[in-house]
């Protein structure tokens, strides 16, 4: 069983737990995209790319009043663990 949540892991899978990854839901045990957290994926990459730093990207979503997964605030960390995921 251990080997089998390994490998699952290792391709991206959703394998238990109460948190899911910013942008998906979790549907019959597997990850579905949230078409309005992947906007704000797609946001946070494209000002990443530009050169926004992570605090000026949570600083812009938090004034937009775009929550973070659990309906907080975004800071800094969110920001970074997302462009890391994404990139």
């Amino acid at each position: 069983m251990a080997a089998g949540l390994r490998l699952k892991a290792a391709r991206g899978g959703y394998t238990g737990g109460h948190r899911t990854k910013f942008g998906y839901s979790v549907v019959r045990r597997e990850y579905v995209p949230l078409e309005c957290e992947q906007l704000i994926i797609s946001r946070i990459l494209a000002e990443h790319g530009e050169g926004a730093t992570f605090q000026a990207i949570a600083d812009g979503l938090n004034a937009d009043g775009l929550p973070a997964k659990l309906g907080g605030s975004w800071h800094r960390g969110g920001i970074m663990r997302v462009a890391r995921r994404k990139a």
